[in-house]
């Protein structure tokens, strides 16, 4: 194993050290100059032996000495490294030492530095904790990483790691926190921080094939990119059986039941504060109970959604608790999202609440239909203040309000105060003087992106014309490609490609910003005469498209994948946007996410696409859609406004996890169109379809395939004329 020097402690020394110990330069470790290595994440602290075995472990910050004193006192006569990190020493600790003269280490010939090749990661080993589960553990993943190529891996860039397995361990999990660079020969150890269940696996009796891939969503270009998969057997074996004395006579017991089925009732509503006044933030609370025969299964989201009459908002949810409840028990859970945020305005007046568990159907019950619960909110407006009666004074005429939007359904409820679809009268657009490099041809663009650094704007000129055919440029991270669209009735400048088989941009890092640009493909056509192109792609969060017209790309627009997590904005913002004739047959999406993507896309203009959004239906991929405009123009070749595909995952398909689409206008009719919306499986938390608008009445504008559960579908008009549908319709194939 090698790892990072912090300290070698030769045990022939006497040394104190002070608290806290920061950690120097690393270096690296070769094999077998150490008998115990110290380390720590931040989180644990660990002494182990060359052989990876655990010698003592921690929390990090209050278990320092206890772990260093127990490394030390652990070796006779060798050497206890303390690897690069910050430690909280509680107490010195001393080792004895002798220094004999030192022979002077002869200075090396310099040799010619190399000129830097290319990087290579292979994972060299794959570990776990505890070192040997029993049934039940949290089970924490770890990786040895090396760069076995000729080139330093690149600073800033995730070196991460996903792990795999069979059997029901779980869901992936994954190590995304290492950017620092790895140097050729150097190897690092990571430890699994997140997933797609949470950042452990849950171990079970048996024996796992477990997978490490490094490098996983290829963040890095490498030498070989075919030897970064690792695979390894962990087995789990169920704890012994206790001994069994010899008995006194018993009677015979009574044989034990078959376990039964739960049945989950909501006990008890509730919200804080409990005597809401109007603008109070309301946090919602549910009691659930099993009345059922069985256990509810664990793993599995016990969903409370809250829904409210009158003017306290949109739904919210619970959808934290996955530990298992027993017949009898009762849990209180207490909403922790929503469609709009977790909590609720209040407003004057006396609301009917309703709460209704398992809500998605998630679990089988025995009885399905006592799943709600109804309770009355009464919130007083505040009394009014007296009026002193001393000297009067003249009440100033109120300015009058604005009479409220009539539009809450669709698209027209538009709250961003810039134009759906961007252009004219868009107002955040980025100011030329601020510029740190003017382009106006495909030269100057290509020297402009090899040099721009995080923070640096690259205008492009508005009557640009640059062409980036055959070429696949990247955009560093926190790098602004830009140009005015919409100012002054400008176009923005124009960046293309004529030739099939490349993506144009594909986004190097976070915080990257493509505002204000024409980006415009070679197919634009509902046929391909080769391989289809994609505008701009990310594997990295917090991208931000806006104000753009992007068009004519075969595969896609812009694809998103493995931006992972709840947070949909940070994911990727697309927003203000008019994408427009990406079409191709098959393919044909304005925005595609997969492998984990996820995106908030906002106040958009889709016409001509096959797919205006569209997901793999992978683990982790979802995208909240919201105040975009759906033109009347669709293809004949299986066109749907927003989809998401399914995969298969055990005996289920899944259609990712949470797709959120509210406030949309939906403008075509046409009679080839076979629905707007597609949901091809069962999301793993849901589909929230809410306030949108279809013009659509030929069929319902909402299908499923692979399932019949997972979808809420509220408060939606249906129809030119706008009719309210309370619920639904949705169709199931």
């Amino acid at each position: 194993m090698k790892k990072p020097l912090f300290l070698a402690i030769a045990l022939c020394m006497a040394l104190a050290l002070a608290a806290p110990a920061q950690a120097a330069q690393s270096e690296v470790l070769s094999e077998g100059t150490y008998d115990i290595v110290v380390y720590t994440d931040g989180t644990t602290i660990i002494a182990e032996d060359s052989n990876g075995q655990v010698i003592s472990s921690g929390t990090a910050g209050m278990d320092d000495s206890k772990v260093v004193q127990t490394a030390v006192q652990a070796v006779g006569d060798g050497t206890v490294v303390l690897l690069a990190g910050t430690y909280a020493l509680q107490s010195p600790i001393e080792i004895g030492v002798s220094n004999p003269t030192p022979t002077p280490t002869p200075t090396p010939t310099p040799t010619a530095t190399p000129t830097p090749g290319t990087p290579d990661l292979v994972v060299t080993d794959i570990s776990w904790e505890p070192a040997s589960p029993a049934p039940g553990d949290a089970i924490t993943m770890k990786a040895t990483i090396r760069n076995q190529g000729t080139g330093a891996t690149p600073a800033g860039v995730i070196h991460g790691v996903a792990f795999t397995a069979d059997g029901n361990l779980g869901s992936a999990v994954w190590s995304d926190s290492h950017v620092a660079s790895i140097a050729p020969g150097e190897w690092v150890t990571v430890t699994a921080n997140g997933g797609v269940d949470g950042a452990t696996w849950t171990a079970a009796a048996g024996t796992h094939t477990v997978t490490a891939t490094v490098d996983d969503v290829d963040r890095m270009t490498e030498s070989n990119e075919n030897n970064n998969v690792l695979t390894k057997t962990m087995t789990v074996t169920a704890a012994a059986p206790t001994p069994t004395t010899t008995p006194t006579p018993t009677p015979t017991p009574t044989a034990t039941p078959t376990p039964g089925t739960p049945d989950l009732v909501v006990t008890d509503v509730s919200w804080v504060p409990a005597s809401p006044a109007p603008g109070d933030a309301i946090t919602m609370k549910a009691t659930i109970k099993n009345q059922g025969t069985g256990a509810t299964p664990a793993g599995v989201i016990h969903g409370v959604a809250f829904t409210a009459d009158g003017n306290l908002g949109s739904a919210v949810w619970s959808d934290s608790h996955v530990a298992s409840i027993a017949p009898g028990a009762s849990v209180t859970l207490t909403a922790n999202g929503g469609v709009d945020g977790a909590t609720w305005t209040a407003a004057a007046g006396t609301h009917t609440v309703t709460a209704t568990v398992d809500d998605v159907d998630r679990m089988t019950e025995s009885n399905e239909d006592n799943n709600v619960l109804t309770k009355t909110m009464t919130v007083a407006a505040a009394a009014p203040t007296p009026t002193a009666t001393s000297t009067p004074r003249p009440t100033a005429t109120p300015t009058p309000a604005p009479t409220p939007g009539q539009n809450t359904y669709g698209a027209d409820a538009n709250p961003t105060g810039n134009p759906i679809g961007g252009g004219d009268g868009y107002k955040n657009i980025v100011s030329r003087s601020n510029a740190d490099f003017i382009v106006d041809t495909t030269s100057e663009l290509v020297s402009a992106l090899g040099s721009a650094q995080s923070g640096d704007i690259i205008w492009v000129e508005e009557n640009a014309n640059i062409d980036m055919s055959g070429r696949t440029s990247t955009i560093r991270a926190g790098v602004t490609l830009a140009s005015n669209r919409g100012e002054d009735g400008s176009n923005g400048g124009r960046i293309y490609q004529t030739s099939a088989g490349t993506r144009l941009f594909t986004i190097g890092g976070q915080n990257v910003r493509v505002t204000g640009l024409r980006i415009e493909g070679p197919q634009k056509s509902t046929s391909s005469s080769g391989s289809t192109n994609v505008g701009l792609y990310t594997s990295y969060r917090n991208l931000e498209v806006d104000n753009c017209e992007i068009f004519g790309w075969g595969n896609a627009a812009i694809g998103i994948a493995g931006t992972g997590g709840s947070d949909m904005k940070t994911g990727a913002y697309i927003h203000h946007n008019n994408i427009h004739h990406n079409q191709v047959a098959g393919l044909g999406y304005g925005i595609c996410l997969s492998s984990g993507g996820v995106a908030l896309i906002e106040a958009n203009y889709f016409d001509y696409c096959r797919h205006a959004i569209t997901g793999a239906g992978m683990a982790g991929d979802g995208y909240e859609a919201r105040y975009n405009i759906c033109g009347p123009n669709w293809i004949s070749t299986s066109p749907h406004n927003f989809d998401m595909h399914g995969t298969t995952s055990g005996s289920t398909t899944i259609a990712g996890d949470t797709i959120r689409i509210h406030h949309n206008t939906f403008l075509g009719t046409t009679s080839q169109m076979p629905t707007c919306i597609a949901i091809r499986g069962v999301p793993r938390d849901g589909a929230y379809i809410d306030h949108n608008w279809f013009y659509f009445t030929r069929d319902a504008p909402v299908w499923q395939t692979g399932g019949t559960s997972g979808i809420s579908m509220t408060n939606n008009l249906i129809g030119a004329n706008g009719v309210l549908s309370t619920s639904g319709p949705i169709k199931y194939y």
